[in-house]
Parts: structure tokens; C-alpha cells; sequence
């Protein structure tokens, strides 16, 4: 589960982007890094793009801004889409696009 906070003080794009696949519904909305401890990066599972070995998978998108100090949440697919089953720590780092105003 990701949670975000909007420390702006202006409206921003937090509409989630969810995929259904073989791990599941993720919010495709984030890119994702994912690092072991000596700064690796972890194997991706997951092909890139929306078909699968189990066929095309399904869309959808709930829409959502966040006012000035709101917060929210959606679900990311981090622990399935990457091969993190060796002992140790991670560290995972999200970001999201919030707009489309450079």
C-alpha cells in the first residue's frame, strides 16, 4: 500500500492507473526502483507492457485529485513484480507523475 500526501498548495493529479494481471491489480501509475543492500538493482519479474504469458490483461483508472493536505492511497505490485526472495534489505524508491505542467 502507498500513501500519499499533497504538501502543495495547490491541486494535484493523483489518479491511479490499475492493471490486472497474473500478480494481481497494481497501480501502474508509479515507476519503481528496487535495489538490494550493495545497491543492485532487482530483477523485474513481470514483462514490460500490458500482455503476459497469461494474455492481455485488464485496464482501469480511478480518477483523483488531491486539495492541499489531503491524502490518499492505491495498492503497487512491488513484492510480486521483482525478485526479492534472497534475505536482506531493499530499498524501494516510487515517484509518480502529479502533472503535466513542466
Amino acid at each position: 500500500m502507498v500513501h500519499i500526501t499533497n504538501i502543495s498548495n495547490h491541486d494535484v493529479n493523483a489518479t491511479s492507473e490499475y492493471f490486472e494481471g497474473p500478480y494481481g491489480f497494481i497501480d501502474a501509475g508509479y515507476d519503481e526502483e528496487v535495489r538490494d543492500s550493495k545497491g543492485n538493482l532487482a530483477r523485474n519479474k513481470q514483462p514490460p507492457g500490458l500482455e503476459t504469458e497469461y494474455g492481455v490483461v485488464s485496464a482501469s483508472a480511478r480518477l483523483k485529485t488531491l486539495k492541499p493536505g489531503e491524502s490518499g492511497g492505491s495498492v503497487t505490485g512491488v513484492s510480486p513484480q521483482y525478485d526479492i526472495s534472497q534475505p536482506g534489505e531493499y530499498v524501494i524508491q516510487l515517484s509518480k507523475r502529479i502533472s503535466d505542467n513542466p
